[in-house]
């Protein structure tokens, strides 16, 4: 079981290496998608819960920096190319010059987008609620053995502790490169996921436990749509605190992948983009 699942793994991310190396121009073309205002995001602004840490007392903006309403940026190759507008020399009012330099720097990093879902179980009362995130820190430890994944998430988040509730228990949801990939991306970027899962509406399921391979899975929802290219199911097993955020270490139980290749939805410069052009094909040198 683990050596088909390793395999299956290594495939899915051998595709996935592919379209996410830093050797792609991305050129730029600007797309307001229907029935949705999709904001630029901080490099890592989206990893939070903005309504939970208002609601525990903090009133700040994610990363001190107001969420805007401008559309999302869907880059394809036969567009034309984009100049950065923000200079590494710019400096962020509440920081100080090394963390805003490195913050400015880091937006023009690409970053592959993910859609985590897990439940939030109340062993007391038995109730149920299905929590999700957006995130942008995903990658790789290990293929073999077993499939090893790590991410972090900032604190405090209903989705971590949704996690940690379900004995470590989550999936991972890899995007496709399309309009409907940053749909659903960005329904999940605001700290609601109550709201997200509304907008999404039919195409999230959540399976009674006779229904799911293994218990831990029942209820944790799963996006299914041509959008999303992978749903791993995972858990936890590692963490480890940093300031404000737990860095994650998780092993893949299982894939639901049917083998179709693509590229996936990426976040840089504070917008969903797709890949540019192939500049150097390390296969054929």
């Amino acid at each position: 079981m683990a050596s088909t699942v390793s395999s299956r793994f290594f495939a899915a991310f051998w595709r996935w290496n592919e379209c996410t190396r830093p050797t792609a121009h991305c050129t730029y073309r600007q797309t307001l998608l229907s029935q949705h205002h999709l904001g630029p995001r901080h490099s890592r602004g989206f990893l939070s819960t903005p309504q939970y840490r208002q609601s525990l007392g903090d009133k700040a903006p994610e990363n001190g920096l107001p969420i805007t309403s401008t559309p999302v940026d869907l880059l394809t190759s036969s567009s034309r190319a984009r100049t950065s507008n923000t200079p590494l020399s710019k400096t962020h009012p509440s920081e100080s010059p090394l963390p805003s330099r490195m913050r400015a720097l880091m937006r023009h990093v690409p970053h592959p987008t993910i859609v985590i879902t897990a439940v939030l179980r109340d062993h007391k009362t038995l109730k149920s609620t299905p929590q999700a995130m957006c995130a942008s820190s995903f990658n790789t430890i290990t293929i073999a053995p077993v499939p090893t994944i790590a991410f972090n998430i900032k604190l405090p988040s209903r989705t971590w502790d949704a996690i940690t509730s379900n004995s470590g228990h989550f999936r991972i949801h890899i995007l496709k490169n399309s309009e409907k990939g940053a749909m659903i991306a960005d329904a999940f970027t605001r700290g609601d996921a109550a709201a997200g899962f509304k907008t999404l509406g039919p195409i999230v399921k959540t399976e009674p436990e006779e229904l799911e391979m293994h218990k831990e899975f029942s209820r944790v929802p799963r996006i299914e749509d041509d959008a999303v290219m992978t749903v791993l199911d995972c858990k936890l097993v590692k963490e480890m605190r940093v300031r404000d955020h737990v860095i994650t270490v998780s092993e893949v139980e299982s894939i639901h992948w049917d083998g179709e290749g693509g590229d996936t939805l990426m976040y840089v410069d504070g917008a969903f983009k797709q890949i540019g052009k192939t500049v150097w094909d390390r296969l054929v040198r």
